[in-house]
Formats: C-alpha cells, sequence, structure tokens
C-alpha cells in the first residue's frame, strides 16, 4: 500500500511540474511571437555583454548565459536601456567572441509592455524556436506521469 501510495505521489509531482512548465513556456512563447507580430524595431547600442556560467549545461558546448545591456532610443525619442536583455547562448558566444561591446543591433521592443525587456532582432527566430522545443519537452513530461498514473490504476493486478 505505501508503495502505491508513493508511485501515486511521484506520478502526480511529474504531471503537474510537466504540465506546469508547459503553461510557463507556452506563455514564453506566446510573450516572443508577441515581439514578432506587433515589436517595434530600432537600433540600439551594446554597452556590455555579461557571461555567467551555467550551472546544468556541462555536457553542452555553449556552457554559458549571456545578458545585454543595451542603450537604445524608441520611437518617440526617449532613450532608454536595459541591462537585462537575454540571448541564446550560441548568440551570446557569438557576440561575446567578436567582443560587440560599443556596437550597434536591431532590438525588438513592445511599445505598449515598456515593462517587458527587448529581444535583438537577430535572435527572435532561434528564441521562438527554443521556447516552441520546451513546450512540447514539457508536454511530454507531463504525459510521461499521466501514463503513470494509466499503468497504476488501470494494469491488472499481480496475483499472489
Amino acid at each position: 500500500m505505501q508503495k502505491t501510495l508513493l508511485w501515486v505521489l511521484i506520478c502526480g509531482v511529474v504531471t503537474l511540474q510537466g504540465f506546469w512548465l508547459a503553461q510557463y513556456s507556452y506563455r514564453n512563447y506566446r510573450l516572443l511571437a508577441n515581439y514578432e507580430a506587433a515589436g517595434v524595431e530600432v537600433t540600439g547600442t551594446i554597452l556590455k555583454i555579461n557571461r555567467d556560467h551555467a550551472r546544468f549545461r556541462k555536457w553542452q558546448q555553449n556552457k554559458y548565459n549571456f545578458d545585454l545591456s543595451m542603450a537604445w532610443t524608441d520611437t518617440e525619442g526617449v532613450p532608454k536601456s536595459n541591462s537585462e536583455i537575454r540571448v541564446t547562448p550560441a548568440y551570446g558566444q557569438q557576440l561575446f567572441d567578436e567582443q560587440a561591446t560599443g556596437q550597434t543591433k536591431t532590438i525588438v521592443y513592445l511599445a505598449d509592455r515598456p515593462e517587458e525587456p527587448p529581444v535583438l532582432a537577430d535572435d527572435l527566430k532561434s528564441q521562438l524556436q527554443k521556447a516552441l522545443r520546451r513546450i512540447y519537452l514539457t508536454c511530454g513530461i507531463g504525459c510521461f506521469g499521466l501514463t503513470g498514473f494509466a499503468l497504476l490504476f488501470f494494469a491488472p493486478k499481480r496475483l499472489p
């Protein structure tokens, strides 16, 4: 009985976590799609590239996370800056290798949502693909948990 309850708990946690992360990933994907559909493109200057070591990417080629600090002028002429612009690891490594500090890049920001950080236009497609892959992965994790529930409750009981 205790082993069954443990498996129910494990399957429940996996299912809830998988679908919760899928919902979070879907929100991130919709935000990036909003950048693509309704974003305003302006030119910004890279002020600084921050590189920090990613904890769980020891086996991958790009082992770092990158944040950019950029300054730009919006469409109304107001100067703005942000130090939390995230880029994909491959594009961040490319900018880091080029020593792109001081270069100008096209960024996309949402005029109706100024609290959201802008996205580099060159990196937007790869961020969309990454977000879509994350949706599929997390839905798969949730389905794995549901399969565990099905096996627990609908599998024939063992004979003594």
